[in-house]
């Protein structure tokens, strides 16, 4: 769980977060890099490509939700088009900020979109 580019992890996650995790499920919420809590210099500066690559590997193979708001949301809905690496059961992007056409020709299951 991520939010966008103005909002750190602690607007609203942990409540969030909280939330889906007395359902049952195990939830990460985190700060890009250079973003909130996290340290780092330049400040406000996402890279989604490094990060995906980070925590890719670290995910265990079960089924996953993704959710994002705003530029997360934007970052959810393309790892959503790289499913055949990641066990992806849905989707939550909230307010995403993406192209709808590039998002609307990309190779997603449609299962995942409501």
């Amino acid at each position: 769980m991520a939010n966008g580019l103005a909002l750190p992890r602690s607007a609203g996650l942990p409540h969030i977060a909280a939330r889906f995790a007395a359902a049952g499920y195990t939830v990460l919420v985190f700060d890009f890099r250079h973003l909130g809590d996290s340290t780092g210099q330049p400040r406000q500066l996402v890279s989604p490509t490094p990060m995906r690559n980070f925590y890719l590997p670290k995910i265990p193979s079960s089924k996953v939700v993704l959710w994002g708001w705003s530029n997360s949301g934007g970052h959810v809905a393309k790892l959503a088009t790289q499913a055949d690496k990641l066990p992806i059961s849905a989707v939550i992007a909230s307010t995403p900020c993406a192209t709808v056409d590039k998002l609307s020709t990309s190779h997603v299951a449609p299962t995942l979109w409501a």
